[in-house]
């Protein structure tokens, strides 16, 4: 009977590196709920492979990891244990859904029950993987679900692989979600330094109308930034026009609401019975809005200068 199972479950992981759903249908069916519900290779090809009808199908017939280690499906693995803390790693069907940017699979896992909690085996955690995917959706479903916006991978929070790396929409999103805009690396970079590396007007603006901290003499006191500053008199006219802007007293007290908050109060604020315009306020509503109308600014110069993908 064990061997009947064995060549039967081979043949639908065939089907499904084959794409053949027919087949897959076929199996499935024709199996009792004990053979597919155990059958977490099956449900990791297809999230491999895009298949949103055979993944849900196959969680529809019980595939659900619903233990204590198979539940924390962001991680990959066994127990591991570092210097500093210790992580659960077991089997990757979100990670690899958010990695390849599948959102319909991804938000089926997690309306299944299925944690984004933990890190994977590079000890990344899944909100970092979502921003280095450049999938905005798929970062706000993660938001809303309740990833923790500021939670750092090798000193990065999402923030700063948006703007290391261009990601446009997906520093929206979270900046939209009220992260931390003055979050350090271990190199003493925030997101304004990146993005000033980077030469992104658009990220630039959107970073210091939202409460980022500008510092000036910090700026000019690291080289690779000044070099960017002396090199584009643009970024430094932005810079210097909101830093001695005088704010009126709605914006004062917008920013002062945002930055002590916090992202549990934050997400609860969305809940709340307040009037509308009170919650458009706290959001930045209306700067939002503007920022989508307003086609996206590039410098005369080219190509940008790129950093580093992602620190190592």
């Amino acid at each position: 009977m064990g061997n009947h199972h064995s060549v039967k479950r081979e043949c639908l992981h065939e089907a499904i590196r084959r794409k053949d759903v027919k087949k897959i249908k076929q199996i499935i069916y024709n199996s009792d709920i004990d053979f597919i519900k155990n059958d977490f290779k099956s449900l990791e090809l297809a999230t491999l492979y895009n298949l949103t009808e055979v993944v849900e199908l196959l969680l529809s017939r019980g595939c659900v990891p619903r233990d204590k280690r198979t539940a924390r499906a962001f991680d990959l693995g066994n127990e591991k244990k570092s210097k500093n803390f210790t992580f659960i790693l077991s089997n990757p069907f979100l990670c690899l859904a958010v990695w390849k940017c599948h959102k319909d699979i991804a938000t089926m896992f997690l309306k299944a029950g299925i944690e984004y909690k933990g890190r994977n085996q590079f000890n990344e955690t899944i909100l970092f993987v979502s921003a280095c995917g450049n999938n905005s959706t798929l970062t706000e479903i993660l938001i809303e679900g309740g990833c923790d916006l500021n939670e750092c991978t090798r000193s990065w929070t999402a923030l700063h692989v948006a703007a290391a790396r261009n990601h446009d929409e997906v520093l929206r999103v979270l900046v939209k979600h009220g992260c931390d805009l003055n979050i350090r690396d271990r190199d003493g970079f925030n997101a304004l330094m990146l993005a000033i590396l980077n030469e992104n007007l658009k990220n630039i603006k959107l970073l210091v109308q939202c409460g980022c901290s500008i510092n000036i003499e910090e700026l000019y006191s690291t080289s690779c930034v000044a070099k960017q500053l002396a090199k584009y008199p643009e970024i430094e006219r932005i810079l210097w026009n909101e830093r001695t802007r005088v704010k009126n007293l709605k914006e004062l007290c917008r920013l002062r609401i945002r930055s002590c908050l916090g992202q549990r109060l934050w997400k609860k604020t969305a809940l709340l019975p307040l009037p509308t315009r009170i919650k458009d306020f706290i959001a930045l509503k209306e700067l939002f809005v503007s920022c989508e109308e307003q086609q996206q600014m590039t410098l005369t110069r080219s190509p940008r200068t790129n950093i580093q993908a992602i620190q190592s």
